[in-house]
């Protein structure tokens, strides 16, 4: 059983892992960056300067980086994901953050939180690419006069090369586990995270 420190009004949310993951940590045990677990459920994030989590209220909370642990820990599909993802509220935010989900069937979801609202982006013809912007401003190709910053700029442009990369490198089936999979990508030092599902 899990649960961590939370400030009134909130309470801690209480969990049971159900899965195990494999995660990569900055700053400490269930505290994740982001992470796969054994049913093949990825979350991942990325910074985005527009995020405003929910006002605190009296339900169950966690900070950004266990939400991202107790959706590995309990969910083992994005569907599954999304239905926990809205019962536990982000409290006490230290990183503004929005996040990818992606389980082995090929679901996705992005998750951002906009005005004290969680919005969700997923859907057919939708790229499942995060990068440090808004998702719906990551869908129109980047113009220098209307993006205010370099930071942004660079942000767009890569989304729009992982968007446009041909399908197939979009969605390869390798024979391996995803775990593995996971790790030797984490080895090659690729410069953004991407997902293969089985």
């Amino acid at each position: 059983m899990e649960n961590r420190f939370i400030a009134y009004p909130g309470r801690p949310a209480v969990w049971r892992a159900n899965y195990g993951s494999v995660t990569l940590s900055q700053v400490g045990r269930e505290l994740p960056n982001g992470g796969i677990n054994e049913a093949g459920l990825v979350v991942e994030q990325t910074t985005l300067w527009e995020t405003e989590y929910p006002s605190p209220d009296h339900g169950s909370a966690v900070g950004e980086l266990q939400w991202i642990q107790i959706l590995l820990d309990s969910c083992g599909t994005v569907t599954q994901a999304l239905e926990a993802a809205s019962q536990i509220r982000i409290s006490q935010g230290t990183s503004k953050l929005h996040f990818l989900l992606a389980d082995r069937s090929g679901d996705w979801a992005v998750i951002e939180f906009l005005e004290g609202e969680m919005i969700i982006h997923k859907g057919e013809g939708l790229p499942s690419v995060l990068v440090n912007s808004l998702y719906k401003r990551g869908l129109k190709a980047p113009n220098s006069k209307t993006q205010a910053t370099r930071y942004e700029r660079n942000s767009l442009e890569r989304m729009q090369k992982v968007r446009h990369l041909p399908k197939k490198f979009q969605l390869i089936k390798i024979p391996l586990p995803i775990p593995l999979i996971y790790c030797r990508l984490l080895e090659e030092k690729i410069r953004f995270t991407v997902l293969f599902m089985i």
